[in-house]
């Protein structure tokens, strides 16, 4: 299946320089298993939803937005997901999480498989 969401609809959430489109690719392929994995069937409306969530996930890890600043003593944070924190990282994660009831925090605990012919 074709990508679920546009860079519009992700930039209207997180905003960026990046091109979107390969974070977009990337949720749409976990997006796309959700039902089967999660043992789930959620509509095409909810399944929307949890891809742009997704990829706001992807584009923060790679684009971290400004969560606070200081000025004396010049301090920044960013909001970034980090491969120890995973899918719960970010606050796009968190809710990509919570609209697909918890199952693609799943996906994030899983050891990859190599086979090797």
């Amino acid at each position: 299946m074709g990508n679920r969401v546009t860079d519009a609809d992700v930039q209207a959430i997180k905003s960026t320089s990046l091109d979107t489109t390969p974070f977009i690719t990337a949720a749409n392929a976990i997006v796309s298993q959700v039902n089967d994995k999660c043992g789930t069937s959620f509509d095409e409306d909810a399944l929307t939803q949890i891809e742009l969530f997704l990829s706001a996930h992807f584009v923060c890890a790679a684009d971290p937005e400004l969560t606070s600043e200081k000025f004396e003593n010049a301090s920044k944070t960013f909001q970034r997901g980090t491969s120890m924190s995973g899918l719960l990282s970010t606050n796009y994660g968190q809710i990509a999480n919570s609209l697909a009831d918890g199952c693609l925090v799943n996906f994030d605990q899983k050891a990859a498989v190599v086979q090797f012919a």
